[in-house]
């Protein structure tokens, strides 16, 4: 019997204990039970909480100033504290108590040793370089964060200039930040081979990098949205993109699955092969074309599965041509070739999916 009892004692502490960790939760659409960690960047001072690896929330912070730094590194939340006592640094007679005059707000969480993160209570003071090396936060969000996260969630504190996102509709976004602590240099090079990882490289040219290098004020730059190409049920190497309305084609990847010739035009800006002449786009030395010239250039035929997916198959009951090994008459010699664009409008175009606000891309 004494054994019951101490077990219906002990499940009433328990769910005492568990119900405000779930109504938080419940409170800010998220689920009770997650494996959350915290990033924090300092030249985007930002920091981002992680769900179970999902990106859930998104904060400004202020951080370390450059003769203060705030440390780059590996931490977890040691502790926290509500209504926390501001103690001087170095003096620990000199200590203000909980209110409005406490630099720490009223949510505090330690990292290591004098370092976390918390509020404040000057709050024009978050997105700079202003503290002595702790994280600050508005004092609403750091009240959030404080309720999402328990004693142990990781902290990564890492210096990332160079940003690239993709949004859930599959658009590739980077952004550019100041380096107020001169840790980590940026070159086009550098831009280029990061942009490639995610297909978007030659739809960036390289004077709009050289530009957002100089600035480096973090704006968002849209690039556009990649996607697979399989012919013939053979996915190709190089990725088509979405950007301005247009999707865009790598040519001799396409022409070498069919074992078809092509011919360039740089005078004409144009693309030859038995079937037809469509205009053909330069981007970065390489050969692009409009997808709903796709039939005119290689009789072939759009089939969108998704929007992550092109298949292009051949047109059934039609006479093939002549099987020549793929070639191209000129080389491109400039990368900022200006390509003249077709503006005449196409009567029965293939379909593609709706890429939400891809029209508004121009790069």
């Amino acid at each position: 019997m004494l054994k019951y009892v101490f077990f219906i004692l002990c499940s009433i502490l328990f769910c005492n204990s568990f119900i405000p960790a779930v109504e938080a939760a419940e409170s800010t659409g998220l689920q009770p039970v997650h494996k959350m960690k915290i990033i924090i960047n300092i030249p985007s001072r930002s920091l981002t909480l992680f769900s179970d690896g999902k990106a859930v929330r998104m904060y400004a912070v202020g951080i370390g100033r450059i003769d203060s730094p705030t440390p780059v590194g590996e931490y977890q939340i040691l502790s926290k504290e509500i209504n926390p006592t501001w103690i001087k640094p170095g003096e620990e007679v000199v200590k203000i108590e909980s209110g409005p005059d406490n630099p720490l707000g009223y949510r505090w969480m330690q990292i290591e040793g004098n370092y976390g993160i918390h509020g404040t209570n000057q709050p024009n003071s978050i997105g700079g370089y202003v503290s002595s090396g702790c994280i600050r936060m508005v004092e609403a969000d750091v009240e959030e964060l404080y309720d999402l996260v328990p004693i142990g969630t990781p902290v990564s504190i890492i210096y990332k200039r160079l940003v690239i996102e993709k949004s859930p509709d599959k658009v590739v976004t980077f952004y550019i930040y100041p380096d107020e602590y001169h840790s980590q240099s940026l070159d086009i090079q550098t831009v280029n081979k990061k942009l490639a990882e995610f297909g978007v490289d030659r739809f960036v040219s390289d004077e709009k990098i050289s530009d957002k290098l100089l600035t480096a004020n973090g704006e968002a730059t849209f690039v556009g949205k990649s996607f697979s190409v399989i012919v013939n049920e053979q996915k190709l190497d190089m990725l088509g993109v979405v950007q301005g309305g247009m999707v865009y084609l790598p040519v001799m990847p396409i022409a070498s699955q069919l074992k078809l010739a092509v011919t360039w035009n740089k005078e004409s800006s144009s693309l030859n092969t038995a079937y037809g002449t469509v205009p053909g786009y330069v981007k970065k030395d390489i050969l692009y074309m409009n997808a709903k010239d796709v039939d005119s250039l290689f009789h072939l035929e759009l089939d969108w599965h998704d929007s992550d997916n092109l298949f292009l198959n051949r047109k059934i009951n039609v006479n093939t041509v002549a099987s020549t090994t793929p070639t191209t008459s000129i080389p491109v010699l400039r990368r900022d070739a200006a390509m003249k664009r077709a503006n005449k409008s196409v009567r029965n175009t293939p379909s593609v999916p709706d890429f939400g606000k891809m029209d508004q891309v121009k790069n």
